[in-house]
């Protein structure tokens, strides 16, 4: 769903799979992951210095930009106490027109118990849809995965 050019943003990064592929695919696009943990963020940019990595949590804007074209956030929505806060703040962030890719289990087919939420597909349009997003499009994955995770593209 990326594509050249794009200015992306991976939030809840964790140790940066998302941004290092994306630069190593498109060294010309812009990345920038954010994180809750500040070591983290610190041990992305030491290794990568070309990927801008910041120390925020969802919600803050910190001195990120408000004009993606593409934001992706990977099995982070069900930690998280305030779900549609990712929704709106990934909305205030993308230009017109930009996307939100997110990933999460499909309801409860993923054990954790650091999981606060299980998500089905009409929570998770609902949440795009409660934020503002014009569409949202579900990608099913092949091999079965979508029956384990749901992905889930929203465009503003």
């Amino acid at each position: 769903e990326v594509k050249k050019g794009d200015k992306c943003l991976d939030v809840g990064c964790g140790v940066g799979v998302f941004t290092k592929m994306i630069k190593a695919i498109y060294p010309e696009n812009e990345v920038w992951g954010t994180d809750i943990s500040g070591q983290v963020c610190k041990d992305n940019t030491h290794e990568n210095p070309y990927i801008n990595y910041r120390n925020l949590v969802v919600g803050e804007k910190g001195d990120l930009p408000n004009d993606f074209d593409f934001i992706f956030s990977g099995e982070l929505l069900e930690h998280l106490d305030n779900p549609e806060d990712l929704f709106t703040y990934s909305y205030s962030l993308l230009k017109d027109g930009g996307r939100f890719l997110i990933t999460t289990p499909h309801t409860d087919r993923i054990k954790s118990n650091e999981h606060v939420w299980e998500f089905d597909h009409e929570d998770v349009e609902k949440l795009f849809l409660q934020a503002g997003f014009k569409r949202v499009r579900f990608i099913y994955l092949e091999n079965g995965e979508h029956m384990l995770v749901i992905v889930a593209l929203g465009i503003k």
